[in-house]
């Protein structure tokens, strides 16, 4: 059996859901081998993935909490207009034992009891998939990407599976009219 080369996770809700979220573990960026554990400082929180968003966010009271030290200034884009941010490095701990090392973040003003929102930094670094079939809704991740997903191809080879195979009498171009054959022309 070949050896699996990514780590993935799945999420399954009840009904739809309008919200990607998942627990997440964040830590100072601190170097990590594969089998190294989680290092006790890192800390849990609730986070929502944002595939409008470019860049991983936490808030002020994550890096309090942290203790974690900016690495600099960066200009935030967001609904309510331009500002200068601090910056951080941290590891982030997903579900499944995924590790993603030395992510720069950036600190922003979260809604309700939110103190993280994942951005397309490190979704990009994976495969993403969010179903709704029989009215449940399904999240799925895997780090690294290891196949391309397109629903237009995966329909145009069921298709062309489901096509009468022409006999090799039609494929010469005989068999069209009526009869054996075309007949003689006059």
């Amino acid at each position: 059996m070949a050896k699996k080369n990514y780590l993935a996770f799945t999420n399954k809700y009840n009904g739809l859901t309008r919200q990607l979220s998942t627990q997440c573990g964040v830590s100072d960026a601190i170097p990590l081998k594969s089998g190294d554990p989680i290092p006790a400082s890192a800390k849990e929180y609730e986070a929502v993935w944002d595939t409008g968003a470019t860049t991983t966010v936490i808030t002020a009271k994550v890096a309090k909490d942290l203790g974690l030290k900016p690495i600099g200034l960066t200009t935030s884009h967001h609904a309510g207009g331009t500002e200068e941010v601090n910056s951080y490095l941290i590891n982030v701990y997903l579900p499944n034992n995924i590790r993603v090392v030395g992510v720069r973040v950036v600190e922003a003003v979260l809604v309700g009891n939110l103190e993280m929102l994942v951005g397309m930094d490190i979704i990009s670094l994976g495969d993403f998939s969010f179903t709704n079939f029989g009215g449940k809704s399904t999240f799925s991740f895997r780090i690294p990407s290891i196949k391309q997903v397109d629903y237009v191809a995966e329909d145009m080879k069921k298709a062309a599976r489901r096509a009468p195979i022409p006999s090799s009498y039609q494929r010469r171009g005989r068999g069209k009219g009526k009869g054996k054959g075309r007949g003689k022309r006059k």
